[in-house]
């Protein structure tokens, strides 16, 4: 039990995990929407990650799989709605870890413009790889101490934005637009993509029967405040569209807080601080979700899902390295081969799907197996779970209107998949 982790790790994984969204992404929102239209979709979002923050701790705490979503999905309806979760979860995370790679190498490349992103992204790879390798709570203790500094970082910017003095005009005009709220939907979706990570961990907590609760509220309790405040910092300080541009260059930069520091030329040294708090941001989430990708690969390796060796968990560290180093090959051709908006899309179509067959889950097993032994009950239960879908079904409905190819990326992806699926038989789970 020693080995496990406690409820600060616990919940700063959780954090970690996601943290990276205050510091980089989520202001591509705006470039596809103004303020209003963009806060039109925030709050629904929000309400959902709550709804579905909490039924799927109740999962965690009766189901305390590393699978998470597809553990869950296999005990409601069998293996193929498994897989087909499964899938949607590897989708969410591994794509999510070349777009944080890709944002840190942004920051870096800010300080050091003679070495090329996609260097630092590769580079970043094998550092944070490394991390992991060496065992589950040496990367949970750098994890904890990483993301108290991005949170101290995150305060700063918050203390600077109120002393500076937020303007009313930056958040005009007033109007909403649908269409464009819905184009910003994965945006806002990145504030909070990834909390289901803390599923995949809960084999590895202390006394989960308590603490999967007690981390997912306080995680998810942080981050919302934090969403809030970056983004009304952030366009109060400089305006909508100066949030999303750099000075001079006609592309959005998805680094939010460096774009606001330019606009409002701040001393070098300040916006000095602003970028090493970045960085810090961004490896927080990047070396969480490297983790739980691993531990997700792992445990669908280990029903049958993938070759039997990506199961195999280091008997010393805890780490699955096999799952690691293959998260970690693919995440490189990702960094080379695209760019970071196209990997947030895709990351929040994965998510989505995952939601929307978890909650169906969720639903399943309130109605098949009411003696489920559940140490914590959600009590919106099947309402809470049904906007939780509806919401996502809303959202990828807008993003196959903006976003076809991305759609058809995963269309082609999950045939693959599939394909593979069928045609190999499923070998017993470990």
């Amino acid at each position: 039990m020693s080995d496990r982790l406690n409820l600060a790790m616990f919940t700063a994984l959780g954090v970690g995990m996601v943290i990276s969204g205050n510091y980089f992404g989520w202001n591509l929102g705006l470039e596809k929407a103004g303020f209003w239209s963009y806060v039109a979709m925030y709050v629904p979002v929000v309400v959902m990650y709550w709804f579905f923050s909490l039924a799927y701790a109740e999962l965690a705490c009766a189901i305390p799989k590393a699978g998470g979503g597809f553990e869950y999905a296999l005990k409601a309806f069998g293996p193929k709605a498994a897989f087909l979760c499964g899938f949607f979860q590897i989708v969410e995370f591994i794509l999510a870890a070349p777009a944080i790679a890709l944002g840190m190498s942004y920051y870096l490349h800010h300080f050091f413009p003679f070495i090329s992103s996609t260097a630092w992204a590769v580079s970043l790879y094998v550092l944070f790889s490394g991390i992991n390798v060496i065992g589950i709570r040496f990367s949970a203790t750098v994890e904890l101490l990483v993301t108290l500094l991005a949170l101290l970082g995150l305060l700063f910017f918050y203390g600077y934005s109120f002393r500076e003095g937020i303007s009313v005009q930056n958040f005009q005009p007033l109007e909403v637009k649908p269409l464009e709220s819905l184009a910003s939907a994965p945006f806002i979706i990145w504030f909070f993509l990834a909390i289901e990570g803390l599923g995949n961990l809960a084999e590895d907590v202390q006394h989960p029967e308590r603490n999967i609760l007690r981390g997912f509220s306080l995680a998810l309790t942080i981050l919302s405040l934090c969403s809030l405040l970056t983004l009304t910092c952030a366009v109060g300080l400089a305006g909508n569209h100066e949030v999303v541009y750099f000075p001079g260059r006609t592309e959005p930069s998805d680094s939010p807080l460096l774009n606001v520091a330019a606009h409002r030329k701040v001393p070098s040294a300040l916006a000095g601080i602003f970028t090493v708090f970045g960085l810090i941001g961004l490896s927080a989430s990047f070396n969480g979700i490297l983790l739980a990708s691993a531990k997700l690969l792992c445990n669908f390796a280990g029903q049958g899902f993938a070759p039997a060796f990506l199961c195999r968990e280091h008997p010393q560290s805890g780490v699955p390295r096999a799952a690691l180093l293959v998260n970690s090959t693919i995440g490189l051709l990702c960094v080379i081969l695209a760019r970071s908006e196209d990997m947030i899309t895709l990351s929040a179509l994965g998510a989505l799907g995952l939601y929307i067959l978890s909650m169906t889950a969720f639903m399943g097993l309130r109605i098949k197996a009411p003696t489920l032994s559940r140490p914590f009950r959600f009590k919106g239960g099947i309402p809470a779970a049904v906007f939780v879908i509806m919401m996502s079904l809303i959202v990828v409905v807008g993003l196959a209107y903006h976003y076809r190819e991305h759609i058809f990326v995963i269309l082609l992806a999950g045939l693959a998949s599939g394909s593979a699926f069928y045609l190999y038989p499923r070998k017993n789970k470990k």
